[in-house]
């Protein structure tokens, strides 16, 4: 036993002496009585009686004591046991009940969720280059319109959309498939809304930085399976540690988790919803930076 660890060894212990306490006892009842046969003669003055002349068979007899002194230690044991005169009852440490480890549904449901939404990246880099070939960019920026003002007026359509699809396939996972969508349902909308202004900012950079078509049909959708592959959107197991906290996946999905799965509440995913809106702000200003109407 390692002094350091004697109440962890304890432990052990207690458990090993309850498995075998009904062999020791056995045991001991054996002992007892064979000691008792070997001493009894002596103590009792007749060690020169030849019991085998009396037709007794000492051997015999003290199988006989044995068995039947075991059944009866055996039975008041086992009563013992079944209705102790002192009984445990075990209770939890608080009264919220135990979390239950987050199962790989846990993490696809979130995790599918987000990847549908940043497939808008494509859309949003179509519709951007097509206005800005058509012209009609040019026209708009003919009139008193801010730079910041027309690049809110084009991301919150596609966050709107974003978060609708979010609702749409946890709730449909919630009806179908029993997702448990936690206790805390102002923590998991303003997630939901958070990871729909990501998207929607992040998929607004990526529109402003693309110049042709085969461009527009292929970053945002490659972006959109790398940034996947990388947080573990696609499946848990496959990830980059530490480069998946760069992507917005992994903080919505960790966010989402903790909220479902973990049963968490607004304070647990505070930093999720902050890093999103930081990842927002980011992206936009960016956007902001780089865009040309022409």
């Amino acid at each position: 036993v390692d002094p350091a660890r004697e109440q962890s060894a304890g432990v052990v212990l207690g458990q090993v002496q309850a498995a075998t306490a009904a062999m020791l006892i056995d045991a001991e009842v054996t002992r007892g009585v064979k000691q008792a046969f070997n001493t009894a003669p002596e103590l009792m003055g007749v060690d020169d009686i030849d019991f085998d002349e009396l037709g007794i068979d000492l051997e015999a007899v003290e199988k006989f004591l044995t068995a039947a002194i075991k059944g009866v230690v055996s039975s008041q044991v086992q009563d013992a046991m079944d209705d102790p005169l002192v009984r445990v009852a075990p209770q939890p440490a608080s009264d919220v009940a135990p979390l239950r480890a987050p199962t790989v549904f846990d993490y696809v449901v979130p995790g599918y969720s987000v990847f549908f939404a940043l497939f808008l990246m494509g859309l949003m880099a179509e519709t951007v280059l097509q206005e800005r070939l058509s012209g009609t960019l040019r026209r708009l920026f003919s009139l008193p319109l801010s730079r910041t003002a027309f690049l809110i007026g084009k991301i919150l359509p596609y966050s709107l959309i974003a978060m609708v699809q979010i609702v749409l396939v946890l709730g449909m996972s919630s009806i179908l498939f029993d997702y448990d969508l936690g206790q805390a349902p102002l923590a998991l909308m303003l997630m939901i809304v958070a990871t729909g202004l990501a998207v929607g900012s992040v998929g607004m950079m990526v529109a402003v930085l693309v110049r042709s078509e085969g461009q527009a049909n292929s970053v945002p959708n490659l972006l959109t399976l790398v940034l996947a592959a990388v947080s573990g959107s696609m499946f848990p197991s496959i990830r980059l540690p530490g480069i998946e906290n760069l992507t917005p996946n992994y903080w919505a999905i960790q966010g989402f988790l903790r909220i479902t799965a973990l049963q968490g509440t607004f304070d647990t995913v505070v930093l999720n919803i902050v890093v999103l809106l930081g990842m927002s702000v980011v992206a936009f200003a960016v956007a902001a930076w780089r865009f040309r109407y022409e």
